[in-house]
């Protein structure tokens, strides 16, 4: 494949009138700026990056490019653990407060993968344009930057290198101390239940230990996914 085309700025002062304009903390800046994109784009998919700051500035940058001309705005994130998801779902919310306005149509995406590519695959469709850091295509195990299906506009700033993930030797060990853990504690509450109960209330108990037990695995196993 091709690789796609990576659009060079072409940069004039946006317009900013009050029909348009979003909420006031994104047009503090009076040196934004915008690119004037090519007629063909009908949405933005911004791969979100990791924030702990900046969100106000960056969604002020996707606002000045998709404004003027209404587009629509998807945000796309990824996580790779159920405990992640959480965070990621709050970061793309805030991102989509601070850049809807009454012309910009804006939704979210999360994605549980470890690569973009196969995320953007999913939502891609003609008219797209791809909105990402150049960090973002260098971190992906594929090349994005020949696998990407269309046309991509380059950020800078605002980027930061995701944390380490614990390694698989880490991740196993993990994941047999707390399953150990879970079995030791359902094996003694399931001894109690031997030593207390009978008949009936014996099975239903035995049984409903047994049912806990395989879910607390299975969520921990989740958990480390």
């Amino acid at each position: 494949m091709d690789r796609p085309a990576t659009i060079q700025p072409r940069l004039k002062t946006p317009p900013r009138d009050r029909a348009t304009a979003p909420p006031t903390d994104l047009t503090s800046d009076s040196d934004a700026q915008r690119q004037e994109l090519p007629p063909s784009v009908q949405r933005l998919i911004v791969l979100a990056p990791d924030l702990e700051s900046g969100e106000s500035e960056l969604a002020q940058r996707i606002w000045l490019l998709a404004s003027p001309r209404g587009l629509e705005i998807l945000y796309v994130s990824l996580y790779k653990t159920v405990a992640s998801e959480p965070l990621v779902r709050r970061q793309l919310a805030t991102l989509a407060a601070l850049t809807r306005d009454r012309r910009t149509r804006v939704e979210t995406l999360v994605v549980l993968e470890h690569d973009w590519l196969p995320a953007i695959r999913q939502v891609w469709r003609a008219g797209d344009l791809i909105v990402c850091h150049q960090e973002q295509l260098h971190a992906a195990k594929e090349s994005l930057a020949s696998a990407l299906p269309g046309p991509v506009y380059l950020l800078s700033g605002w980027y930061q290198r995701p944390a380490p993930e614990p390694s698989g030797r880490l991740r196993q060990l993990l994941s047999l101390v707390g399953s150990i853990g879970i079995l030791a504690g359902f094996f003694v509450m399931q001894a109690e239940i031997a030593r207390t109960y009978r008949d009936g209330a014996y099975y239903l108990l035995m049984g409903l230990s047994v049912l806990l037990e395989v879910i607390a695995v299975v969520l921990w196993a989740r958990f480390l996914m």
